[in-house]
């Protein structure tokens, strides 16, 4: 009582604030109970939402999760091409289709494009895992 008192000295509150809940099917309750299990409702979507863009904002929902699983796709067919061409260049070497040096420029050529693309993959992963 003196709350409302007090409430009503400055302003904030009529002394019958609550009038209109008596004609409502809810007039048997208390209408402050009510009042405060919507204030709940609302801090609980407020917080849900709040986690909802923050998870958002790291990269773990699944528009985040289909990106990451693309160009961790294309880092794979990336590397496996790459690993062919190696391949490839040591038949080529072995059948003496090039020459010595040649063999050497696109041996490192490969193996620098196949490191670059193995630490790319690995960062993707390492994002994928968070």
């Amino acid at each position: 009582m003196t709350a409302e008192i007090g409430l009503t000295v400055f302003g904030l509150v009529e002394s019958g604030h609550c009038h209109w809940w008596g004609e409502t099917p809810l007039r048997d309750q208390d209408p402050h109970l009510w009042a405060g299990f919507f204030v709940v409702i609302v801090l609980a979507a407020a917080l849900g939402g709040g986690r909802l863009l923050l998870k958002r904002g790291t990269g773990t929902n699944g528009a985040d999760t289909g990106e990451r699983d693309r160009i961790s796709g294309m880092l794979e067919a990336k590397e496996k091409r790459l690993t062919a061409k190696l391949q490839e260049l040591d038949q080529r070497m072995d059948s003496q289709g090039i020459t010595g040096d040649e063999y050497d420029r696109l041996q490192k050529q490969y193996q620098e494009q196949l490191l670059d693309t193995r630490a790319k993959l690995e960062q993707v992963k390492a994002l994928t895992d968070k």
